[in-house]
């Protein structure tokens, strides 16, 4: 397809550039050959009036001119040798006498010649300079005529005429030599635009081929060879340009893979509290309601796994709103101490059930800093209650804070069963799950360190972890204070 287009351009190309051509070589038959025509035919003007005026002075006397006689005949070879033009002798009548190029016999056969513009002005005594085609021998001449002097006044006219052969061969040889100077030109015009237009379509016509791989999927496909000079430039962009699809290709289809996760995931989270509230009510519809020892126990699990949906559709509902930008921080000036303390003043009675004991570090002196409180407490909290929830009965939870280089970093450590490294990179996405099935037997939604990051990172801030299996972990997150 490209190299059609190429074609066609360089076909148009070519038309326009021969139509420039023709006009151009048109322009100089029209100006420069007609003024050097007229050059030549002033310049022989001038001659021929010379020679007619000299030819005047040559002539017998008005008697003699009258006869058609011998001398007569005699001095019109005379000047026709001497002139190397046509001459004639005519009387004041208009009557011609002789002439160079007619016989003597037939000289009665010329029509008379008073009206014709030259003889009238050589016989008024203005100069005589006419270009006109002659009836009598069918050729274009430029003739000259002077009055011959007599006794009271003129006594005939002398006129000398040059063919216009010799310039017309002269300028129909220039006009053949300017044809053939502007084919040459225009035969080199079209070969450098086919060379060009090659030169330049040949780039471009890979540059739609890899286009046309990249948009078949292929968004490996590169420019292999770039091309010289300010194409060149071009590319280099393309190529660039191709990068950045294929890397932006790769993202979404990373995207695509995360949502149908996300959907995967949240489908199963739902279908596991729903299968056991379903199960649970089908026990009760059956006759278990009227089971007084075990109702009540099957009337928990209904309450404990339609609260485990409700904290899923809470968590949801909270990262949707965050991811989407709905919910922006409120920052005011937040006191780390004091939402440390009252996070943990929340959860202490879940760490007393399982008897760890939670060691917080002296945080006074630390500065306020400005953040959405609300957002904080619930980083810390979901923080510490990963912690509680993943370490064993016994054990003990570290809490410490310290104020640096103009950030607050806050560090939650624990002495549980630590985490594979292979999991660490994942640990913060949605639904992640070192081990899925211990996480739902505690009644995790899967969601709590995802917004942990969100939350971080709106306020600026990093988050991050550090463990090993057997020896417990370390969440930490950093803020600006300011």
């Amino acid at each position: 397809m490209f190299g059609w287009i190429s074609s066609k351009f360089s076909r148009k190309l070519s038309f326009a550039i021969a139509l420039v051509f023709v006009s151009a070589m048109l322009l100089a038959d029209f100006l420069v050959i007609r003024v050097l025509q007229n050059q030549l035919i002033a310049e022989l003007a001038g001659n021929i009036k010379s020679q007619a005026a000299v030819a005047a002075l040559s002539a017998e006397s008005p008697v003699t001119l009258s006869k058609k006689t011998i001398a007569s005949r005699n001095l019109i070879s005379r000047l026709r040798q001497a002139c190397d033009c046509r001459v004639t002798f005519i009387d004041t009548r208009g009557v011609v006498i002789g002439d160079s190029e007619i016989s003597e016999e037939s000289l009665d056969k010329i029509e008379n010649h008073k009206n014709r513009p030259e003889i009238k002005a050589a016989l008024e005594g203005r100069p005589a300079l006419v270009n006109r085609h002659s009836e009598t021998t069918g050729q274009d001449y430029l003739y000259a005529a002077s009055s011959i002097a007599g006794r009271g006044g003129a006594a005939g006219v002398v006129r000398l005429a040059l063919p216009l052969t010799q310039i017309h061969v002269k300028t129909a040889r220039l006009r053949r030599a300017v044809a053939l100077v502007f084919l040459l030109v225009l035969g080199v015009s079209l070969l450098c635009v086919f060379w060009l237009s090659r030169s330049f379509f040949n780039p471009l016509s890979e540059i739609v081929a890899v286009a046309q791989q990249l948009a078949d999927g292929q968004y490996g496909a590169r420019l292999r060879r770039l091309p010289k000079d300010d194409m060149r430039q071009l590319g280099i962009a393309f190529n660039g340009l191709a990068d950045k699809i294929e890397q932006d290709i790769k993202r979404l289809s990373g995207l695509e893979e995360v949502r149908k996760d996300f959907v995967a995931n949240v489908s199963h989270e739902l279908r596991t509290p729903l299968t056991a509230i379903k199960a649970f009510a089908e026990t009760l519809r059956l006759g278990a309601l009227d089971d007084v020892k075990n109702r009540g126990e099957f009337i928990a699990e209904i309450e404990k796994n339609a609260d485990r949906m409700n904290r899923l559709v809470d968590d949801l509902l909270e990262l949707s709103a965050m991811e989407s930008g709905r919910r922006r921080p409120v920052k005011e000036p937040v006191s780390f101490m004091k939402v440390a303390a009252e996070s943990v003043a929340g959860l202490k009675p879940l760490a007393e059930k399982k008897r760890i004991v939670i060691k917080m570090e002296p945080l006074h002196g630390l500065p306020e800093f400005s953040a959405d409180r609300n957002q904080i407490k619930q980083v810390f909290a979901n923080i510490l209650d990963n912690a509680i929830k993943y370490t064993g009965g016994n054990g003990t939870i570290y809490i410490g804070a310290a104020a640096k280089d103009g950030r607050l970093t806050v560090s939650i450590g624990d002495t549980g069963e630590g985490i594979a490294p292979e999991h660490l990179p994942r640990i913060f996405e949605r639904f992640y799950r070192a081990d899925k099935a211990r996480s739902r037997e505690i009644g995790g939604t899967g969601l709590g360190l995802a917004i942990v990051k969100h939350i971080v990172e709106a306020h600026g801030g990093a988050v991050g972890v550090e463990s090993k299996p057997g020896q417990g972990s370390r969440f930490f997150f950093s803020l600006p204070l300011t």
